[in-house]
């Protein structure tokens, strides 16, 4: 079976075509830098180039599915529906993966299309950890989803097998940190904790999102004057490193102009490690210990000082950044940067989320759809 797994991201398009059987990648496709119609003039492209091979199935990654869709399901009308209703808790990802599903739709109507949900491998979130304490009759209406799952569920797997630990007692905390970032505590195999809630805004700070803020702060900006929909604007698309460096997201333009005196870099890239660090710390406490500490997205795949700069002063905690190997690591497979004595093992881990989505689209069942 064909697979084509395609995942919008904030910034990215990504997809793979996958030969189920043996995961052999028959083709791929990256787009860095697009947004909204650039994202559907995107997938329209690579549909075109994909006509050279036969697909049996495709999947969409999708962010947000809500409270009742979070397991993959064939797209349907009544899904299509309930995503248009969820848009006010992600109008970051929900239009444009709206947009790219009806492109598919038009341009593949006989093709399967299968939504594959961000927030499934968090279900296991216990209720202390998922439920916030807000004085309402039905607080589990506004469960904390958590989300970038798919890159959870793959990095959690690979280290299992790359390194033939077993799953059993296993304590691992896993870090994504690309356009949106978020943290998660994964014991045995299965997601305890997380940083995102019920929309991906809550959390570590993001490229153009705030992440945590003080709710009072959000009331005082609505008492100041501005509408809820400007600042929903100014949290998910004008804050985060963009919003404090003022010029730019990108580490590679960030790291450069912090090195050459930019005080608005410098200070971007501080508060953004410092809110690393302090949920790596309440990941650590929730899990009671950790064996691993798994990275992935591009921010750490692009920048051996930013990986460094997280584990600076934390000898204390078990880690110990092996500096050589951190220099040399690989962006495309699996490789440790912890030294041989670390307490808590140290690794590169790049999340194949279309690998995931592959898997995931080719076991579904089809009957009554």
């Amino acid at each position: 079976m064909n697979v084509l797994s395609i995942n919008p991201g904030s910034y990215t398009v990504k997809s793979k075509l996958i030969r189920s059987e043996d995961e052999q990648i028959l083709k791929e496709d990256y787009r860095y830098g697009v947004k909204g119609e650039q994202v559907v003039d995107a997938v329209r492209d690579l549909l075109d180039q994909e006509r050279e091979y036969s697909i049996d199935r495709i999947g969409i990654r999708v962010v947000q599915g809500g409270q009742h869709h979070r397991n993959p399901e064939v797209v349907s009308a009544n899904l299509l529906a309930d995503l248009r209703d969820l848009i006010p808790l992600d109008p970051e990802h929900l239009p444009t993966a709206l947009a790219v599903i009806e492109t598919i739709q038009e341009i593949k109507p006989e093709t399967p299309l299968i939504a594959i949900f961000d927030t499934q491998f968090h279900q296991t979130l216990p209720d202390a950890a998922a439920i916030y304490a807000i004085g309402v009759d039905e607080p589990e209406r506004y469960r904390r989803l958590g989300f970038h799952g798919l890159a959870y569920q793959y990095v959690s797997k690979e280290y299992f097998r790359v390194t033939q630990r077993l799953v059993p007692g296993s304590r691992l905390i896993a870090l994504h940190l690309g356009g949106g970032a978020s943290a998660c505590a994964i014991y045995e195999g299965k997601s305890i904790d997380t940083t995102m809630g019920l929309t991906p805004l809550e959390g570590l700070v993001m490229s153009t999102r705030s992440g945590d803020v003080d709710p009072g702060l959000v009331l005082q900006l609505i008492r100041e004057g501005r509408s809820c929909d400007e600042v929903s604007a100014l949290l998910n698309q004008k804050s985060g490193l963009l919003g404090l460096a003022g010029f730019s997201a990108d580490i590679k333009e960030l790291e450069p102009a912090a090195d050459s005196g930019n005080e608005k870099a410098r200070l971007a890239l501080q508060v953004y490690h410092h809110r690393c660090r302090r949920y790596l710390g309440a990941m650590l406490g929730v899990l009671g210990g950790c064996d691993a500490v798994l990275l992935s997205g591009g921010l750490v795949k692009d920048s051996a000082t930013f990986r460094a700069k997280l584990f600076q002063g934390l000898e204390m905690l078990g880690f110990q950044l092996d500096a050589e190997r951190n220099q040399q690591a690989s962006s495309k497979e699996a490789t440790r940067i912890s030294t041989e004595q670390s307490a808590v093992e140290i690794w590169m881990m790049p999340a194949e989320e279309e690998l995931e989505m592959a898997r995931e689209v080719s076991t579904i069942s089809l009957s009554g759809s």
